[in-house]
């Protein structure tokens, strides 16, 4: 819930701005990618303008660890990951994975908005590759099992677009469309084969064209107004 009151800030900037400048614009979607469709989510149920939000849209959404079945039990249990992620913090936030080098998915992301990541300017433009907590995993686990979790079910009654890649090296494409099912009941959910955990950094054009076909699609159903 941390990220609530950022988001919340962005919200109401989006309407400040909106007071200042002459948009005509006047639905809100959020939007987030991974671990940041946990949090918009998680914001949806506690944020304190979430009543304002009138669509939500995610991207490789981590409903899921798509780990070995042992692992899978092991990053379930509240009492486990609790345990490590405290003797972590002990001997100084012990890493569960640490990031080395360069992050090719960072690069790309940084040439999407033609930023120089030329031989040059690397040292300048570099983004070291994700380091993994314990902390980090044991939120992650706990925001996942809250969404399925009966006690902490409460369906949003707002458009919903969930897309995913079925290749997903990350999370199992299945189970975030069954995880989807306890978003709402106005849900669109689209399965494209052959893509990125974030589709829209897809390897071909011809794959981000067709993600986003389905959005623009989504978006014009629900908010063409």
């Amino acid at each position: 819930r941390d990220y609530c009151e950022e988001v919340d800030a962005m919200v109401a900037l989006a309407e400040e701005n909106k007071r200042n400048s002459s948009s005509s614009y006047e639905q809100r979607v959020l939007y987030g990618n991974s671990t940041g469709a946990l949090t918009c989510v998680t914001y949806l149920k506690h944020g304190e303008l979430a009543s304002t939000i009138d669509g939500l849209a995610l991207n490789g959404p981590f409903f899921d660890w798509h780990l070995a079945a042992y692992a899978e039990v092991l990053m379930n249990s509240s009492f486990l990951t609790d345990a490590y992620a405290k003797l972590a913090v002990g001997h100084g936030g012990k890493h569960v994975q640490s990031g080395a080098g360069l992050s090719p998915y960072s690069l790309k992301t940084w040439a999407q908005y033609y930023y120089d990541v030329s031989e040059e300017s690397l040292g300048l433009r570099s983004v070291p590759c994700l380091n993994t907590t314990a902390e980090w995993a044991k939120a992650v686990t706990a925001t996942q099992k809250a969404l399925k979790s009966d006690g902490e079910r409460r369906p949003f009654l707002i458009p919903i677009f969930v897309i995913s890649s079925a290749s997903d090296a990350w999370v199992s494409s299945d189970e975030v469309l069954a995880t989807s099912d306890f978003l709402g009941p106005i849900r669109t959910e689209v399965q494209v084969p052959n893509a990125e955990h974030d589709v829209f950094m897809s390897t071909t054009k011809s794959k981000v064209d067709e993600c986003k076909r389905h959005l623009m699609a989504w978006l014009n159903s629900y908010f063409s107004s």
